[in-house]
């Protein structure tokens, strides 16, 4: 009965550990933003594609 004991006491102080340690994690992630300090922000706007292989722009004639 006395290991029964045992085992329960060690497996209620690892889950209280365990749950500390989430806990402090998350109020240190709420704390810095998303971890790097920087607030979270929704995406910005859309960047439309650029052609791969696009026309070299027009330049004046050069005369000699």
């Amino acid at each position: 009965m006395a290991m029964v004991q045992d085992i329960t006491g060690y497996l209620c102080l690892s889950l209280a550990l365990l749950l500390l340690t989430l806990v402090l994690h998350k109020v240190a992630r709420k704390a810095t933003g998303n971890g790097a300090g920087k607030p979270r922000l929704p995406p910005g706007p859309w960047r439309p594609p650029r052609p791969a292989h696009a026309a070299p722009p027009l330049r004046a004639p050069h005369n000699i």
